[in-house]
C-alpha cells in the first residue's frame, strides 16, 4: 500500500529533477564547470587527489569523439529511408543522446555532474565514434582503424605506467 506522503514525495522529486534548475544555471559561468566536471570525471579524474590524464589527451580525446560522432549523424541524415540499418543507427543515436543528456541535465540540478554516469552508454557512443571515423577515412585506412585505436591506447597506458601510475587494474603488479 502507498502512502499518501510518500506518493506526495515522488512527485515533489519528479519535478523538481525534471523542471527546477539550479539558481543561475543557465549561464556559461555555470555550465563551463558542470561540461569540465563531466569530462573530466569520464576519464577519471575524480576527487582531488585523483591522478588526471594531462589536459591535452583529454581534449584530444573528447574532441576525437565528438567529431567522429558528428561525421556519424551527418551521415545518418544523409541516409535513404530505406537503409537496412537506418533503424538501428537511429536508436544508437537516441540512446547516446539521451544519457548525455540526462547527465547534463543532473548537472544542471545537482552538484553531482559526473562523467561516470556516461557509462550506460558508452557501447553506444563508442560505436558511433569509430562509426563516424571509419566512414570519412580512406578506404585503405579504415580497416587499420581498430588497430590504430588500440595501439594508441596501449602506449597512453605504458606512458602512464613509466611513470608510475597504473592505469589499467594489474592484478599481478599489486600483490
Amino acid at each position: 500500500m502507498f502512502f499518501p506522503e510518500v506518493i506526495g514525495n515522488a512527485v515533489h522529486e519528479i519535478e523538481w529533477r525534471l523542471f527546477s534548475f539550479r539558481k543561475n544555471a543557465l549561464t556559461w559561468e555555470y555550465i563551463k564547470p558542470v561540461v569540465s566536471q563531466i569530462v573530466w570525471s569520464y576519464w577519471g579524474k575524480v576527487g582531488w587527489l585523483a591522478v588526471g590524464l594531462p589536459y591535452w589527451i583529454v581534449d584530444l580525446l573528447t574532441g576525437l569523439g565528438l567529431i567522429g560522432v558528428a561525421f556519424y549523424v551527418r551521415g545518418l541524415i544523409k541516409l535513404r529511408k530505406d537503409h537496412p540499418q537506418l533503424d538501428l543507427w537511429l536508436v544508437t543515436v537516441l540512446i547516446a543522446a539521451f544519457t548525455v543528456l540526462a547527465v547534463f541535465r543532473n548537472g544542471l540540478t545537482t552538484f553531482g555532474a559526473q562523467g561516470r554516469l556516461l557509462f550506460p552508454a558508452e557501447g553506444a557512443l563508442a560505436w558511433l565514434m569509430l562509426a563516424g571515423w571509419h566512414e570519412v577515412l580512406p578506404q585503405r585506412i579504415q580497416s587499420y582503424l581498430p588497430v590504430l585505436i588500440v595501439l594508441f591506447f596501449l602506449s597512453c597506458n605504458l606512458a602512464l605506467w613509466s611513470t608510475g601510475i597504473l592505469p589499467i587494474y594489474y592484478q599481478p603488479f599489486l600483490d
